[in-house]
């Protein structure tokens, strides 16, 4: 009788299926942080793609207006005139063409961005895809009325009030409608915005600054002024320098410590808030973003757009945020 010959059983033995298991574990801990790294990149790249759009938004306004908008409208007596910010007023010629007209009609009816409603809703609290970092960890609503804004439009060096060529010299700020002529800098080495995080917190309401002090990172404290939890760039339709705005007093991602907060940004006035914001006005709002490698987006005031590090020279960033300061730099 003839017997069959069975062999060796086929399939995986505990051992080698072990091993395999091991060389994929290996293989994913290698390849992870790669699309990783490669995610991030796209999520910078669309990043910079918004501040693009920004930018042509910016010059279809000046070509219909003939000036830039102003990035807050106060009254004479420091009562707010407009507090309608920048971004707000380039809405439709960045395909918003409902919520725009909302804004023009509200500007036009002297109304507030906080009383404004489309459709039933806060038009502050509609989601503006364009102002938004794709790298961004909160984006989501600030209740029921505002939504945040990655994107701040550049107030200068710091000196916010008072209004005209004794305060703000950046492009943008209070009863300020820029023109290219202004820019006396060049328009490709002056910065129009940069790039913030949402709900960021901020100091308000400290000291009386005639001038921006003469002072460090860490100094900050000193200041004083109410901690304001992470309520900074959380309303993208209101032209103040803590919600729409941003200063080159520091170079980007600057840690700067609050009374409560480990990072922090300071005003020490708010614009159109009466009497009391007839006087000198100081900000420090200072770029930030979750990029690697400490890198913000920015949008020239030519259009386009430049990567600034926390390392670019203090100086030259400052620089970069003056609109006719005379200095001879060249962005990066």
């Amino acid at each position: 009788m003839k017997t069959k010959n069975l062999g060796k059983p086929s399939g995986f033995t505990l051992i080698e299926l072990l091993v395999v298991i091991a060389i994929i574990g290996v293989l994913v801990g290698l390849l992870l942080p790669a699309v990783q790294q490669a995610r991030e990149a796209a999520r910078r790249v669309s990043c910079s793609n918004n501040f693009k759009q920004m930018g042509l938004a910016l010059h279809n306004y000046e070509n219909a207006l003939r000036e830039y908008p102003a990035a807050f409208v106060q009254n004479s007596d420091g009562t707010t005139g407009s507090d309608w910010g920048v971004s707000a007023q380039l809405l439709p010629f960045i395909e918003q063409a409902a919520l725009g007209a909302s804004v023009r009609e509200a500007i036009a009816a002297s109304t507030s961005y906080k009383d404004q409603t489309v459709n039933g809703k806060k038009l502050c609290n509609y989601r503006i895809d364009t102002l938004i970092c794709p790298s961004e960890i909160n984006d989501r609503p600030r209740g029921t009325d505002y939504y945040p804004t990655n994107i701040g439009w550049n107030h200068g060096t710091g000196q916010i009030l008072p209004p005209g060529a004794a305060g703000c010299n950046g492009p943008f700020g209070v009863n300020q409608k820029s023109r290219p002529r202004d820019i006396r800098d060049g328009m490709s080495n002056t910065i129009a915005a940069g790039e913030k995080k949402a709900f960021f917190p901020y100091m308000r309401d400290g000291d009386n600054l005639d001038t921006v002090p003469a002072l460090t990172a860490t100094d900050l404290t000193s200041l004083g002024g109410d901690q304001k939890g992470d309520s900074g760039n959380t309303e993208w339709c209101d032209g103040r320098t803590h919600q729409d705005g941003l200063t080159t007093t520091f170079p980007p991602n600057t840690v700067t410590k609050g009374s409560h907060a480990a990072d922090s940004d300071f005003t020490s006035r708010r614009e159109g808030k009466g009497a009391a914001s007839l006087n000198a006005h100081v900000a420090i709002v200072t770029a930030r973003s979750y990029h690697n490698g400490g890198v913000t987006n920015g949008l020239m005031m030519d259009g386009s757009t430049r990567s600034f590090t926390s390392t670019i020279d203090g100086n030259t960033y400052r620089a970069l945020g003056t609109r006719n300061g005379g200095e001879v730099v060249q962005a990066p």
